[in-house]
């Protein structure tokens, strides 16, 4: 029988190395089983940001799908639409089950349901209006309700994974320190280990065991997180300060043309992937990346192995060392065809536009002109020969001449608003004003309007569609006060959070507020042609104007105590 001599003294200390010996291997135990419930929540998180990421491309393809339909009835833009609108509750559904534990969370994924419904609800509205009226589709899209809805979905989504995020970082920060604490405890045990060596033989195996397990563990766990990084239905990559490679997903290293991960990590650099005009505009943002962080939604055209073009669309994170210093990149990219395709054909209609705003110009023109010519002809040389009736009727028919040419020439300026490039100046907003009030007031030869011009806030605009703005906005307070028996015209502006508000205000006629929505339209008038001229276009030209500058406008107004027009013009920028 085997028998232990030991004094007391040794036979404590023993003792007390065992319970130290197995403190230590209860603390590894516990410290494993975090790390590798820490790296489940990291394998948790990347699920949320993937699935929020496919219910903003699921809602951009609704978005796409409806106004590719309602601007030229196809019904192939449907496809992108119905495949949406079928899966995007249930993504949204999915998200909220996968942050089931997160308060804050939860509150964000309502939000983003509310916006997804409305979203939904909307795109359904316009194509049923578009399957009864092109023109009410057009309204209805003219009114970027779609764009302010996707505009929120996108904000939503933005917060949902900046809280995710946060706790990635926060969750891989906490399983770099049980790194370091396992292996400060490991390497404590080891010692132990080393002195007891023969005594604690059964604890060391036991210990082995309970280590191999933790590494089958990880194992499965790492290869989770492989395979969801790999097969996602969009591409990853990562590259260093110099631009190069190195790390790739499966999706990407596919869309490339490349058939290992080896050909691409360590050896390329991501410019060599890149169209020329690519590679400029990544040498562009590149710097400013590595110093902010963080680059959204940024268009590139990768170039294949086969030297054939993928559009595509890249987001990044940069990754930095506790020192600050950049470490490399975590970029997400999804192919971008389907909406380059859509841009085109969206381009082929701008043109097919222009080529009849052509017609309007020239084709319209010519018998407006021979009826008009007749008529004046009639009048002027039949004049005597005609009785007051007769007079009458051709006099009719040139002023509907006249009207309709002033028709044509607004629907020509309407349509040349929408197609005109933006060349956005900082200009003195008050000489501008005080120039055109000027010339105005020329024309209208009144003295009982007083005009107050206060001093107005400068902004960055296009000086020729902002002259026409205050010209029609001006123009409108003249002459829906050319009744008033001592008219008022106020012009200001403010300073406010969104942009600078200008407002023009009158008492003149009015509005009733109920017809408020009809101000803006083309050909929408609320006062009769008998008591004041005009064509309906020129308020319309003015909202195409202010939204092209993404600015927006409003109007308030009571029948015969006047009306106030106010619109915003965002703050520059770059300023």
């Amino acid at each position: 029988m085997f028998k232990i001599y030991l004094n007391k003294r040794i036979l404590f200390g023993f003792l007390v190395t065992l319970i130290i010996l197995i403190g230590l291997g209860l603390y590894s135990y516990w410290n494993t089983k975090k790390f590798v419930s820490t790296t489940q929540w990291v394998i948790h998180t990347h699920e949320v940001l993937f699935v929020s990421e496919r219910i903003l491309t699921l809602a951009e393809n609704i978005e796409v799908g409806q106004r590719g339909y309602s601007l030229t009835g196809r019904t192939e833009f449907l496809e992108a639409y119905n495949k949406g609108k079928e899966e995007i509750e249930k993504q949204v559904s999915h998200l909220q089950q996968l942050t089931s534990d997160n308060a804050s969370q939860q509150q964000r994924i309502g939000s983003l349901q509310n916006d997804v419904r409305h979203l939904l609800s909307f795109a359904s509205e316009v194509i049923e209006v578009r399957d009864r009226s092109f023109e009410e589709a057009l309204k209805l899209n003219a009114s970027f309700r779609g764009k302010q809805i996707l505009d929120s979905i996108r904000k939503g989504v933005a917060q949902i994974q900046g809280e995710e995020n946060r706790l990635l970082k926060a969750r891989t920060l906490n399983n770099h320190d049980q790194i370091e604490k396992f292996n400060i405890s490991f390497e404590s045990l080891l010692i132990i280990i080393a002195l007891v060596l023969l005594s604690l033989f059964y604890a060391i195996n036991a210990n082995i065991k309970s280590r191999i397990r933790t590494e089958e563990e990880l194992r499965k766990a790492s290869h989770e997180i492989n395979d969801l990084y790999d097969n996602v239905p969009c591409g990853y990559h990562s590259i260093n300060v110099d631009g190069v490679f190195v790390n790739i997903n499966n999706t990407l290293l596919k869309w490339l043309g490349f058939n290992s991960k080896e050909e691409v990590i360590g050896k390329l650099n991501f410019r060599d992937v890149l169209t020329k005009e690519s590679v400029n505009e990544f040498n562009k943002l590149f710097p400013a990346y590595i110093e902010k962080g963080y680059l959204h939604d940024i268009e590139f055209t990768l170039k294949r192995k086969d030297d054939t073009l993928l559009p595509v669309i890249s987001s990044s994170l940069a990754i930095y060392d506790q020192q600050g210093n950049f470490v490399k990149s975590r970029s997400s990219t999804f192919d971008n065809t389907e909406r380059k395709i859509a841009e085109t054909k969206i381009k082929n209609l701008n043109n097919e536009l222009e080529a009849f705003t052509y017609s309007v110009s020239h084709d319209l023109r010519a018998p407006l002109r021979s009826i008009d010519g007749y008529a004046r002809i009639l009048h002027e040389d039949y004049h005597n020969k005609l009785d007051a009736e007769g007079v009458r009727v051709i006099q009719v028919i040139i002023n509907n001449a006249k009207r309709m040419g002033q028709l044509i020439d607004d629907l020509l300026d309407f349509s040349r608003v929408g197609r005109k490039e933006i060349a956005l100046a900082y200009i003195d907003m008050t000489v501008l004003v005080k120039s055109i009030v000027k010339d105005l007031l020329e024309q209208e030869k009144r003295d009982n309007v007083e005009v107050i011009l206060n001093p107005l806030i400068s902004s960055n605009v296009d000086v020729d569609m902002i002259r026409q703005v205050w010209i029609n906005l001006v123009a409108n307070a003249l002459k829906y006060t050319s009744k008033t028996e001592k008219a008022r015209i106020e012009i200001s502006s403010t300073d406010q959070k969104d942009g600078v508000c200008y407002k023009i205000s009158d008492n003149g006629v009015g509005f009733d507020m109920q017809y408020v929505d009809k101000l803006f339209g083309v050909f929408q008038r609320l006062h009769r042609m008998q008591d004041f001229a005009g064509t309906g276009v020129g308020l319309a030209i003015v909202k195409r104007i202010v939204t092209r500058h993404k600015g927006r406008i409003w109007a308030e107004g009571k029948l015969n105590e006047g009306a106030t027009f106010y619109f915003i013009i965002p703050h520059d920028e770059g300023k």
